[in-house]
């Protein structure tokens, strides 16, 4: 496999480095000769990337590179980003099963409740009766539901899906996150060691 190419002029306009708090999907395969790409395990969010905007892409958030956006179609059955600086099916295979990651001010407001990856990471995570489990250690994002890894302080990781039974609340200023657990879910969990 070829080394990832560098993106050209990252930062577009401002020298600040956006914050990558949301993903967004995974490149799967160039459409076209042009440097598009298609994504796949998309997140079901409404995403507004102009001409211009800045991704990370990368296998986590911390470690991906900025590439600025040329194009972007958001349709959710067949999402398409062209980069700055990929224009060809070769170096679209090179960044392929990369993660692309988005700035949370890219993602439009909605009724729903949303959480960035990075306010989620870090909380403490309690049972209604104030009785602390763990830290939120790790943020899966999956096709169903993501999944909250909790590390207890024995050392095992809980991992809680984020469904209505299972979250009762976020207090992202207080990081604070109430749980029910499920019959059974404390028991699904893996040693750390």
């Amino acid at each position: 496999m070829h080394p990832a190419p560098k993106p050209s002029d990252p930062t577009s306009d401002n020298s600040d480095s956006p914050e990558f708090t949301e993903y967004l999907g995974v490149i799967a395969r160039p459409i076209g000769v042009d440097g598009s790409m298609l994504l796949t395990d998309t997140v079901p969010v409404p995403v507004e990337l102009h001409s211009g905007a800045v991704v990370g892409v990368g296998a986590s958030r911390q470690y991906a590179k900025q590439f600025v956006v040329e194009r972007y179609d958001s349709n959710p059955q067949r999402p398409i980003i062209r980069l700055r600086g990929i224009s060809t099916p070769e170096q679209v295979g090179d960044l392929a099963d990369l993660a692309v990651f988005v700035s949370g001010s890219d993602i439009l407001p909605t009724a729903q409740e949303r959480y960035a990856v990075g306010d989620i990471e870090g909380c403490r995570v309690f049972l209604a009766d104030g009785t602390a489990i763990g830290t939120v250690k790790e943020v899966m994002l999956l096709p169903a539901n993501d999944v909250w890894v909790v590390e207890t302080p024995d050392g095992k990781r809980i991992p809680l899906p984020v469904i209505d039974e299972v979250v009762k609340n976020v207090d992202i200023l207080n990081g604070a996150i109430v749980v029910h657990l499920l019959p059974g879910l404390e028991d699904v969990y893996e040693n750390n060691d």
